[in-house]
This record gives C-alpha cells, structure tokens and sequence, in this order.
C-alpha cells in the first residue's frame, strides 16, 4: 500500500462535517434501502494531495462513513460516483478502507480519484457536490454477522473540506464487540468500559501553527470529552474517560505516526452504572483536535439516535 498517499489523507484531507443522524439526501426517496443504515459523513478532504497504492497522478479524495461495517471484499471504485457541479460524473481511482483498517474500524472508506476536474477543461476546477452509491457493497450492523447489500441510498451531498471536524456517531464497544476488540493493537488498556467516537475526519491535536507536524492528543482532550448515560431511574450522568483508546494508528518501522491517525477515539472509562444506555457524547472544549487542513473542533454535544 502507498505510505504516502495514505499519510496524505489523514494529514491534508479527509471526513466532514454533516447533520447529526446522517448526510442529507439531494433529491429522491430512499429505494428500499435496508433498515437503519445510514451514510454519516460524506465531504472531499483533499484536492490534487494524493495518490492510489502503485499509482504515481496526485488525485482528490472524498472519505465516506457509513453506520454499518462494511465488508472490505466487496469495495471497488465503480459502486460510487461523484456529480460535480456541471452535470459531469466521476468515478474512483480508487477505494480504500484505511487508514481506520482493524476489523472493529470498517465503517469508513476513502474514496481517490479525480473529483473536481471540468469535464470540458480539466484546468478548470468544478466543485464535486453529489455522491451516489451504485455498486454491490454490502455490510451489515454493527455486531452483527451475515452480511446485506448495501443498495437503495438516495443521492447524498458532498460538504466542504472547510468545515470543522465533528463527531458523527458513538456506540459501545463493550460487551457488543468485545472478544474482537481485545484483538485490537490500539484498544483501551484501561477501564472496565468502552465506547467508540467516529469523527469526520482523521483527527489529530490542534496545532495553531499550520506548519508543525502533527501531533497525537493529550491528557487536555481526553478531560473534555463527556459519555452520556441514561440510568434505569431516567436521571442522566455525564462520565469523564480516564484515557483514550486508538491512539498512534500506525507506525512506521516502530516509530508512531500521528499523521495516519484515523478518525476515531475510544473512551475507556472506569465504570458504568448497571443498566444505563449511551445517549450521547461531548467535546466541551474548541480547538482540541483539528481535521487534515487543520481546521478546529467546536464544542459539540452529539446525540445518539
């Protein structure tokens, strides 16, 4: 696999901002597709950045989020199209589900391709605003086993690389993946309790100096985040993580490299109150972890749906 594009997508590019609850339809009903998936971030991350694995043009990506795993078998460019502004359609170079590759991380797939190119002159850049999925993907809940097409999703909008990073879905990891989640190189090693966080895009520190290298998060981000719980008496408790999990994705010859972080956190947290449910996660502090361009978070509060 090309290092370097993929460090590409998590330093320069990569997720974005949608409405909590999913990317927004352009026009047309849903055509029958499977109940409860949903697309969660649909937004270019880079622009003439990057390249595919054992290709040399620089291209475009585009990271698609999904609220199924998706089976990695079943990814090729020709199951998406992207629409750009003049009517022209453009298919991926490429399709690849890294840098968040751990059998537990397999909601994102990073689309590569020449995406804002005119079709009359490739000079002139055209702004890509329409994906469409039309392939033979399949996946299938997450924790769940036998797989399903992942068919009958409405056309989706393409957002823009210059909105900040937000948290786009969060679940819990224990006990509904936890014989897999052990397996994982990058889990908690901490707590009795986890929950995953998916950004929308890689996220790194907030660095204020746009030409610093990336860095990994500190003790600051882990002490802003909230999980949310709803106990069995209908009162809600706000829990602090004590660390954070999926940290320094991917190492190169046993040296961490943040820039291929992907986009996620874990929350491991010290305990849980017997019977409570995950409603939501906070980030309650600015400018703690920054997307590719090197755009800010904002303090959110996401909903679990």
């Amino acid at each position: 696999m090309n290092a370097r594009a993929i460090q590409m997508w998590s330093a320069r590019g990569a997720i974005a901002l949608v409405a909590i609850g999913g990317a927004v339809a352009l026009s047309g009903p849903a055509l029958a597709a499977p109940a409860g998936l949903k697309v969660l971030s649909t937004e270019m991350g880079s622009i003439d950045l990057l390249s595919c694995p054992s290709t040399n043009p620089i291209y475009d990506n585009l990271p698609v989020t999904f609220n199924w795993f998706i089976r990695p078998a079943s990814v090729r460019p020709t199951d998406f199209e992207i629409v750009r502004e003049d009517g022209s359609v453009a298919t991926p170079v490429c399709a690849l589900m890294y840098p968040p590759n751990e059998p537990d991380e397999r909601q994102t797939i990073n689309l590569i391709g020449n995406f804002d190119e005119g079709a009359a002159d490739p000079a002139v850049k055209v702004r890509p605003v329409q994906l469409r999925i039309v392939g033979a993907l399949r996946g299938q809940p997450i924790g769940a086993t036998r797989s399903r097409p992942v068919t009958g999703l409405a056309p989706l909008t393409i957002t823009d690389v210059a909105d900040p990073p937000a948290i786009v879905d969060a679940w819990m990891l224990t006990p509904l993946l936890a014989d897999l989640y052990a397996t994982d190189p990058n889990r908690c090693t901490v707590g009795t309790a986890f929950v995953r966080v998916m950004w929308s895009n890689g996220i790194n520190a907030y660095l204020s100096d746009p030409s610093s290298l990336p860095l990994e998060v500190g003790r600051s981000t882990t002490l802003a985040y909230r999980a949310i719980f709803r106990l069995p008496s209908g009162r809600r408790q706000s829990i602090t993580p004590i660390a954070l999990g999926d940290l320094l994705d991917h190492a190169t010859d046993g040296v961490p490299n943040p820039s291929l972080d992907d986009n996620m956190h874990d929350l491991c947290l010290a305990s849980v109150p017997k019977g409570a449910r995950l409603v939501g996660v906070s980030i309650t502090k600015p400018n703690l972890v920054m997307k590719p361009s090197k755009v800010g978070n904002r303090v959110q509060k996401f909903v679990v749906r």
